[in-house]
C-alpha cells in the first residue's frame, strides 16, 4: 500500500511531516479523502488558499488537489520532472553524450524559467 505524507515548510524553511496515511489505492478519490482528513485534522491552523503543493507528475494527485483546493498553486517537483525527461530520453535510445546535453539544457531551463512548471 502506498504511503502518503503531507508535509509543510515552516517560516524557517524546514520541512515537517504533519500527516501520513496508507492508501488502499492511488486514485483521485482516495487521495481526496486523504487530503480532506488531513486538513480536517489541521483545523484552522492552515490557510489553504495560500498553500503551494509540490507534486510529482501523477495526474491522480494533481486532479485530487485541484478538486479539493481549486485556488492553490501546484508546482511539479524538479526531481520528478527531470527524472521523467531522463526516462523518456532513455526510451529513445539517444547516446550518452546527447542525453547529458539534453538533460543539461532541461535542467538549466527548469532552474531559470520565470514561469515555473505550474498546473
Amino acid at each position: 500500500m502506498p504511503l502518503y505524507t503531507l508535509a509543510v515548510v515552516d517560516r524557517h524553511g524546514h520541512g515537517l511531516p504533519v500527516v501520513q496515511a496508507l492508501l488502499t489505492r492511488e486514485d483521485q478519490q482516495h487521495i481526496q479523502l486523504f487530503l480532506a482528513s488531513a486538513f480536517r485534522l489541521a483545523g484552522n491552523n492552515m490557510d489553504v488558499d495560500n498553500c503551494v503543493f509540490v507534486l510529482d507528475k501523477d495526474f491522480a494527485e494533481i486532479n485530487a488537489v485541484k478538486a479539493s483546493f481549486p485556488n492553490v498553486k501546484i508546482i511539479l517537483c524538479r526531481f520528478h520532472v527531470l527524472k521523467a525527461i531522463h526516462d523518456e530520453l532513455h526510451k529513445l535510445h539517444v547516446t550518452s553524450e546527447e542525453k547529458d546535453e539534453l538533460m543539461k539544457v532541461c535542467s538549466t531551463f527548469y532552474n531559470t524559467s520565470s514561469v515555473s512548471v505550474l498546473c
